[in-house]
């Protein structure tokens, strides 16, 4: 074994470390924070679209690629119905911990390709760093929503497609399963349409550095941008008809991507740039260079790309909001932590010059500053806030449960899990789905012990298992990463 396969399987341990333990803190955070009630568009997209027609038995083929606002979420639904036939119920919690799953297969497989082609160490360091910062819940809201299925099967389809069809040879098998998973992000979540846009920049790029422009090149090109025009054609719409002039709607939409972009900074043209410099630099030296089709750095400004053209189709369907909406944070994180790793392999290139170095440390400190600020200030806010809303949906949905007051349940107004207290009812009237929810509430539990009480006991001994478990198996995984790495440092 020569001393490359040495790193390759080392690096392969240090992922599998990582996995372990993304999956345990993430475990262990839904066990804390997450409650068994359903929350917001989960009592219509689950429960009233998938739930009670499969139980009438009057769910359809159609019903499957139905919109759920601009989505047509079904590898989520595949996921939704095989949890609620498998558990017996409408289990919030199970549905959670297979969105861990799927997401931590998504920030594994970024960080596989962010350490390719580096030393022992770099690659250790790209790893750790992908990790801790893709774990730390600033997306809070997808780790304890189980809607947001949807939006983890965007991520890994999206990055799996980018990674086959810019490691492929155009109209291979493996380029062809590629864009099956493009297909299949997209019945996850219409923002896929950036997937093969994504992919059409590569190509594009390619070709310039090359200079070879033949018919198979612009084949591909075209395949790329027919399946973006193909998605977008499909996207369910939600305001046909906004107000205002193209160049207002122009306007609107700069002014997203830079409020977007620029999280955790304060809002501003200056604040995108600065986050973005290391992948910017980056793209300007592959083309000044005229890398290789093959070289590694292809496959990382892919998934630059496509984060930067899912934050413009997020402004473009949410004009108005920011980048402190915690959903979309998932998003804008991993561009955060790509540009963090490049300068990461910037600092072990020894062709780096020393002004770079230093530019880059600055940028990493300034923004893991900025970061950690943000996640005390207002991330954990948000978290206990959530928290203290969980529990009281779990009073609430119980209540209604024992005493069928509509009248009631209507009076708690902005404290109910869904803003409309008619569809709850129609939910909760079907005696499957009331006792699916009632085998998991318990309104006699004392104090705040019910709201965990509820998510871990309830659950079964195996889910039990894993949420005690879990902190433990988080600690040894870390202790056994840090060991690992410790020995491989002092290996010359």
């Amino acid at each position: 074994m020569n001393s490359n396969d040495g790193v390759v399987h080392q690096r392969t341990l240090a992922l599998a470390i990582a996995a372990v333990a993304l999956l345990c803190f993430k475990f262990t955070f839904i066990g804390a924070f997450a409650g068994p009630v359903p929350f917001w568009d989960e009592w219509d997209a689950q429960g009233h679209n998938l739930f009670l027609p499969y139980l009438d038995g009057r769910l359809g083929l159609l019903d499957w690629f139905a919109a759920h606002n601009e989505h047509r979420a079904t590898s989520a639904r595949v996921v939704w119905l095989l949890t609620f036939i498998s558990t017996g119920r409408w289990d919030t919690i199970a549905i959670m911990m297979v969105n861990a799953v799927v997401h931590t297969a998504a920030i594994v497989l970024i960080a596989r390709v962010l350490s390719e082609k580096t030393s022992r160490n770099t690659a250790l360091a790209i790893i750790a760093s992908t990790a801790i910062l893709l774990a730390v819940p600033f997306g809070w809201e997808n780790s304890i929503w189980s809607l947001q299925t949807m939006w983890y099967f965007l991520l890994l389809f999206s990055y799996l497609a980018l990674l086959l069809l810019c490691g492929s040879s155009p109209f291979s098998s493996r380029w062809w399963l590629g864009i099956a998973l493009s297909v299949c992000a997209y019945f996850s979540m219409s923002s896929a349409v950036a997937t093969p846009m994504a992919a059409a920049a590569i190509t594009l790029l390619q070709m310039y550095t090359r200079g070879r422009r033949g018919m198979r090149e612009y084949l591909v090109l075209l395949s790329y941008l027919a399946l973006a025009g193909v998605m977008i054609f499909y996207v369910p719409r939600l305001n046909p008809t906004e107000a205002g002039g193209l160049w207002t709607k122009a306007v609107i939409l700069f002014n997203g991507i830079v409020r977007y972009a620029s999280w955790p900074l304060p809002s501003g043209l200056f604040s995108a740039l600065a986050l973005n410099t290391p992948a910017s630099v980056l793209a300007v030296r592959m083309i000044a260079q005229r890398v290789a089709d093959n070289d590694v750095r292809w496959k990382i400004l892919a998934l630059i790309l496509w984060v930067w053209i899912a934050i413009a189709m997020i402004a473009f369907g949410r004009p108005t909001g920011d980048g402190g909406s915690s959903r979309y944070q998932d998003i804008l994180l991993v561009g955060i932590t790509i540009n963090f790793c490049l300068v990461l392999r910037a600092v072990s290139d020894v062709a780096s010059s020393s002004r770079l170095l230093l530019v880059g440390r600055i940028w990493v400190v300034v923004v893991s500053g900025v970061l950690v600020h943000y996640f005390s200030q207002v991330t954990s806010r948000d978290i206990r806030s959530r928290y203290n809303g969980s529990y009281q949906h779990v009073g609430i949905v119980a209540e209604y449960l024992d005493k069928r007051d509509q009248a009631k349940l209507e009076s708690n107004g902005a404290k109910l899990p869904y803003p409309f207290a008619d569809r709850m009812v129609a939910v909760l009237s079907h005696p499957g789905l009331a006792k699916s929810l009632r085998s998991q509430i318990r309104k006699d539990m004392p104090g705040r012990a019910k709201l965990f009480w509820t998510t871990v006991t309830e659950a079964g001994p195996f889910r039990h298992f894993l949420f005690v478990m879990s902190p433990l198996l988080l600690a040894y995984s870390m202790l056994i990463y840090g060991l690992v790495a410790f020995g491989w440092a002092r290996v010359p």
